[in-house]
């Protein structure tokens, strides 16, 4: 069983593969133009730097969100793994690949980042919704509760995609946000759920007011997961 894991795990990995290249060559491009803009300028401060290194990274965990449940599904089940297989394998990889990006993103706000501190265009999530009050066991915690409940929202709707229930699911998504965001008090409502969810004070409520959800919605992906088709 465990073996089968790691195999699962190392396709979805050679799935992924070409994506998270591919989004690591956009960064290393950025870098690059911010290094040539630093030689000719002479202040790292006046280069284009507006998102900080480590949350563009973070982006991986959407792409595997999206494409595992969409493609990855089909391949590895034809291959003989089971359903369960497949689903405790994609709750591995979000977790162990949230984690990672959390580490790192810290990392780079403790090293790298500062170097464009001065930057007004410059922003990094963990200075934006104060999870660096927390210390960085904090900053960890936070960070890797929010990044899990985004991975498994995206992961649910897309494993759903296929059922009335998903379907049903990705239209009250796609009408509740132009409601929410056009009528002021929907707007207002928004507005505090963010500010609750992302903005807490209260490192313990913040974090579990991500995993219960998250937690929810695992479960969810699964249901849908056990009565999907090929």
């Amino acid at each position: 069983m465990l073996n089968k894991n790691k195999m699962i795990v190392k396709a979805a990995y050679i799935q992924m593969r070409i994506y998270i290249w591919i989004l690591l060559a956009y960064i290393a491009a950025g870098l690059v133009a911010n290094l040539i803009v630093f030689l000719a300028i002479g202040n790292a401060n006046h280069s284009p730097a507006p998102v900080a290194i480590g949350n563009m990274l973070s982006v991986i965990l959407i792409m595997m969100a999206v494409v595992l449940p969409l493609a990855f599904f089909r391949k590895i089940i034809n291959t003989g793994a089971t359903r369960k297989e497949y689903y405790i394998a994609l709750m591995i990889i979000y977790t162990l690949s949230a984690i990672v990006l959390s580490i790192i993103n810290i990392v780079f706000l403790l090293l790298v980042d500062q170097l464009y501190k001065d930057d007004s265009f410059y922003f990094n999530i963990l200075e934006i919704f104060h999870w660096d009050q927390f210390g960085i066991m904090g900053m960890f915690l936070y960070q890797f509760a929010a990044y899990m409940l985004l991975t498994s929202t995206i992961s649910m709707l897309f494993s759903g995609i296929g059922s009335y229930v998903g379907l049903s699911l990705w239209v009250i998504v796609i009408a509740a946000i132009p409601i929410s965001t056009s009528i002021a008090s929907y707007r207002h409502s928004l507005a505090d759920g963010l500010q609750t969810l992302l903005f807490n004070d209260s490192l313990f409520v913040g974090v579990a007011i991500c995993l219960i959800p998250c937690c929810i919605f695992l479960f969810a992906g699964w249901e849908f997961t056990k009565r999907r088709t090929l």
